[in-house]
């Protein structure tokens, strides 16, 4: 795979995770769930933004 396969890959995966953690639990999940969703989406942000074009990353 190219790092431009990848990057989409880690952009779907991140804005799925944003998408199921922020938006669709909306706050439902306690506190260590919470937390644990927020360390995985710092994983994949911070993976993505190694393989992304650098006007592509996620702040």
């Amino acid at each position: 795979m190219s790092n431009s396969e990848i990057s989409k890959v880690l952009k779907s995966l991140y804005n799925n995770l944003v998408n199921e953690i922020d938006i669709q639990r909306g706050g439902s999940l306690d506190d260590s769930s919470q937390q644990l969703g927020d360390a995985v989406k710092a994983a994949v942000k911070d993976v993505y933004n190694e393989y992304c074009d650098p006007s592509d990353r996620i702040n």
